[in-house]
């Protein structure tokens, strides 16, 4: 999962750092947009998940938007990270690979057509929810790009048992050895021509909980 991986990397050490500058963690978890987008036909996290309700702030807009989290569908307090937020074309996509050529001849043939992504932030530092949600031209083609996301996912991971989401999914967390954040929990799910891959991070070890119930939401949300 090294494409997704990177992205969340950057917006957690593009936070990190800003914070440690003397910036306030409140100002670097602002609105990144003038007006507020709503949940989807008023859309919710199930009862049980804990995905509490916190203050709407602003997603940028883009054709996939309403497939990822809005800050109220998170737990209170979180907020997105300024600049890490948006539609993703397939260019930008393949930049955060370590090998962009080789990324973009991969999304190529599995056909991408777009993609959307959201990063999230506590204001009391430390946890981090990152949302990729990615479009092909067909379910075919959402399907190879799963297996290669699973297969790729699965070297120097530890697999997670869950019941499955969507049509297809794969659970598994990561221990970091170095560097402020210990563990990321981490589900990649399909759905049709769709491709998610929901991200949790913190200074400590991460409860699957958190990113099942927002793989769960969004999900249920195109069902």
């Amino acid at each position: 999962m090294v494409t997704h991986r990177t992205l969340l990397a950057a917006a957690v050490l593009g936070c990190l750092a800003a914070c440690s500058a003397g910036s306030k963690t409140g100002d670097q978890l602002k609105s990144i947009a003038p007006t507020a987008v709503s949940s989807p036909s008023g859309a919710q996290a199930p009862a049980d998940s804990g995905v509490g309700a916190s203050a709407e702030v602003a997603l940028p807009p883009g054709a996939l938007v309403e497939l990822v989290p809005t800050a109220a569908e998170l737990p209170a307090g979180f907020a997105p990270v300024e600049g890490e937020a948006g539609p993703l074309d397939i260019a930008a996509f393949a930049e955060l690979a370590p090998d962009p050529q080789s990324a973009t001849a991969a999304l190529e043939r599995e056909r991408f057509r777009d993609g959307y992504t959201a990063q999230f932030a506590s204001e009391s530092g430390g946890d981090f929810v990152s949302v990729l949600v990615t479009r092909f031209r067909d379910n075919d083609g959402a399907r190879a790009n799963f297996a290669r996301e699973k297969r790729e996912s699965a070297v120097d991971t530890e697999p997670v048992t869950i019941p499955t989401v969507g049509e297809e999914s794969f659970a598994f967390k990561e221990k970091l050895a170095e560097g402020d954040i210990a563990e990321i929990a981490s589900i990649l799910f399909r759905v049709g021509d769709l491709v998610w891959l929901v991200e949790t991070s913190g200074q400590s070890a991460v409860d699957i909980s958190l990113p099942q119930s927002v793989a769960a939401m969004l999900a249920k949300r195109i069902s």
